[in-house]
């Protein structure tokens, strides 16, 4: 599993990093982990 977003574009960095900030403003999390092909790094552009 990787430990940083660099291996995605930087669009979906971007997407993701929004994403976290609206998880953060709505519950106390310690932590968010991202799973699944965009964390194994083999997610396809549809």
């Amino acid at each position: 599993m990787k430990a940083s977003l660099s291996h995605l574009p930087q669009s979906k960095q971007n997407q993701l990093k929004a994403l976290t900030q609206i998880i953060l403003d709505k519950v106390p999390a310690e932590m968010i982990i991202l799973f699944g092909s965009y964390a194994r790094g083999g997610w396809v552009e549809d």
